[in-house]
Order: structure tokens, then C-alpha cells, then sequence
């Protein structure tokens, strides 16, 4: 059976509240501050935009066995081989997100409720 990376602290990123450090600092801050793991947020950047920053936060992550979690694009998830995926309930089936990431990859999906 796979096992879980630590899930007990999540930094959800935010690209404008970062702004003034940057995604990738502000993340490895965030890190040494307790963070287990990083989900990579960002609904107004171009796929290539977010797939480059991905891939720096990937690497800046990787030594310190943090991983990271993409939100909502599955292109950007594999191009940055990133650890995780993580899609709403209005981003589509979590089924077919399964199907296009890699099986070692883990996929959460946003739940309101127990059903």
C-alpha cells in the first residue's frame, strides 16, 4: 500500500498576497515555519505562466520532501511532476482527473459535505 505524504499543514498559495516576496520564498518560509505541504493556486495565470512557476516551487521543495499539489490543472499538474492534484467539485470528474495523472499521484477533490 502507498503511503501518504504528511497532510498536517497545507499553504494553499496565493499570488497576490505573495506578491511581495514571491510564491516560491514565501512557500519556503512557510516550510520552515511548519508547512508539510504546498498546493499551488492560481485561477487568473496561462498554463505556461503557472507550469514555470511550478516547476521552480517543485524544485525548491523537493530537497525538503514537501510536496506539492497542484489546484485544478491537470496539464500543469504532470508537465511540473507534481506530487498532487487537487480539483473541485465544478472542475470536473475526479474519474477522468485519475485517468490522465499518473497512479502514484495523489488527487483530492473539494467535498461540502459527507455525501
Amino acid at each position: 500500500m502507498r503511503r501518504l505524504p504528511d497532510l498536517t499543514l497545507m499553504l494553499v498559495t496565493d499570488a497576490a498576497m505573495m506578491a511581495r516576496r514571491g510564491v516560491v520564498e514565501t512557500s519556503l518560509a512557510a516550510v520552515a515555519g511548519g508547512v508539510t505541504v504546498v498546493q499551488l493556486r492560481d485561477k487568473t495565470a496561462d498554463d505556461e505562466s503557472l507550469t514555470a512557476l511550478a516547476r521552480a516551487l517543485r524544485e525548491s521543495l523537493a530537497p525538503l520532501g514537501v510536496p506539492l499539489i497542484v489546484n485544478d490543472r491537470v496539464a500543469v499538474a504532470i508537465a511540473a511532476e507534481a506530487e498532487g492534484l487537487h480539483i473541485g467539485q465544478e472542475d470536473g470528474s475526479p474519474a477522468e482527473a485519475r485517468a490522465q495523472i499518473r497512479a502514484e499521484m495523489i488527487l483530492g477533490l473539494s467535498v461540502t459535505g459527507p455525501a
